[in-house]
């Protein structure tokens, strides 16, 4: 996953340690509202319908929108802009770290841009590899 891989390059650059990525992923869990709370405070499910999802889902291992949906109490419109209000309002552990003085936005972005310029390079070193065989 690109963001675990991000995490590792900044480790290794000495920018973050490994406990500063564990507790801002910490905080960000804890601030990051799940689909089934949005649903809620929006009144478009209540406690029983919640209760009947989480039932279903784990007995199912289905993610909790596709659930609500077979269960006929979202549709599709109405689960898509749950998913964009839960994008929009979700925070990432990197501006957790910003935040707390771990790192500034301005090196965030910097390591950043350099992290991606070298997972291209080694992208493009495994396809030149790979049509050179």
């Amino acid at each position: 996953m690109l963001e675990t891989r991000f995490m590792e390059y900044l480790k290794k650059r000495g920018k973050i340690s490994a406990q500063d990525y564990s507790t801002s992923l910490e905080v960000a869990l804890t601030l990051n509202l799940r689909l089934g709370s949005i649903a809620y405070y929006k009144r478009l499910l209540s406690r029983k319908d919640l209760v009947a999802i989480i039932d279903h889902q784990t007995k199912h291992n289905i993610l909790f929108g596709e659930t609500a949906m077979k269960l006929g109490l979202l549709n599709e419109k109405q689960l898509e802009e749950l998913l964009i209000e839960q994008r929009v309002m979700s925070v990432s552990p990197y501006q957790i770290m910003v935040d707390r003085g771990i790192i500034t936005e301005k090196d965030l972005n910097k390591e950043y841009n350099e992290f991606v310029k070298k997972e291209a390079e080694e992208e493009t070193k495994l396809i030149k590899s790979d049509s050179d065989e």
